[in-house]
């Protein structure tokens, strides 16, 4: 994908893996911008536990327990939608300032004749 620009990956996980373990990962997979398809499958527990609720499981919701949710759920979309903004206006930022007069005349003095 790095070498062929053109190519776009799939990405498929649950999201106890997406919103607590690899939340990291997932934030600066976000911010690179790359082509990817990520789809997150949400049932709101971990999968091999059962018995714990993912962070994205909704607040009230009930293990078969009768443990209930007292947390508010990570939204995965907002976070990534955020994640991708930041870089947009980053992005336009840097753009701003390489085209100043000021950053330009700069790169002139010091660069090798």
């Amino acid at each position: 994908m790095l070498a062929n620009q053109k190519l776009i990956a799939i990405g498929v996980s649950g999201d106890g893996d997406t919103g607590a373990i690899g939340i990291g990962q997932f934030v600066h997979l976000m911010r690179r911008n790359l082509p990817i398809i990520y789809i997150i499958e949400d049932n709101g527990c971990y999968g091999l536990t059962k018995g714990q609720f993912s962070p994205t499981a909704d607040l009230g919701s009930k293990l078969k327990t009768g443990v209930v949710n007292d947390l508010p759920p990570i939204d995965t979309c907002a976070l990534a939608d955020r994640a991708r903004r930041h870089v947009r206006r980053r992005a336009r930022s840097r753009a701003t300032r390489s085209s100043c007069s000021r950053c330009s005349r700069r790169r002139s003095r010091t660069a090798a004749p």
